[in-house]
């Protein structure tokens, strides 16, 4: 397993990484041949500033940039973190209101794959750390909180 080789404004994340990034390359590797999860475009960038709002009701989706072809339940996941995360840590009661109304409107992910929605928030974290060195400019506090918040995710 290759060491984590951000730079040393990270301090020392290598070791703490090491351990996330094995259980999630093992944990997607299981999923992908155990259990097929449905597929579909998804747009792959939830988070607040893409989304518009007017009067409590999502106007529109914004940024497609990096809209792809992926498992539904990946996003819906993705954007659990963006939108019930709390500091560090994660609002289950948001999440499961979240999830409701993502139900209520139509949302394509599947009801029974629900259980794999915080092990892939979990898994998109790591990702997000592991790849910071290829961005070019790498927001490194956002990465040290992804860090931590992978020790507040439920299990």
């Amino acid at each position: 397993m290759a060491a984590f080789d951000g730079p040393a404004r990270t301090g020392d994340l290598g070791a703490e990484i090491a351990d996330p990034r094995a259980w999630a390359v093992s944990f997607v590797e299981a999923l992908y041949e155990t259990r097929p999860l449905a597929t579909s475009l998804v747009h792959g960038d939830f988070f607040p500033g893409n989304v518009l709002v007017t009067a409590d009701r999502v106007v529109a989706v914004i940024d497609w940039e990096e809209a792809q072809f992926d498992w539904v339940t990946w996003d819906l996941a993705g954007a659990l973190g963006s939108f019930c995360g709390v500091d560090d840590g994660f609002d289950g009661a948001a999440a499961a209101r979240f999830v409701a109304a993502y139900r209520a409107a139509g949302g394509p992910a599947a009801p029974d794959d629900d259980d794999l929605l915080v092990p892939l928030l979990r898994v998109k974290r790591i990702l997000e750390i592991l790849q910071a060195p290829t961005d070019p400019e790498p927001r490194w506090a956002h990465q040290r909180r992804n860090l931590r918040s992978l020790a507040n995710l439920p299990t």
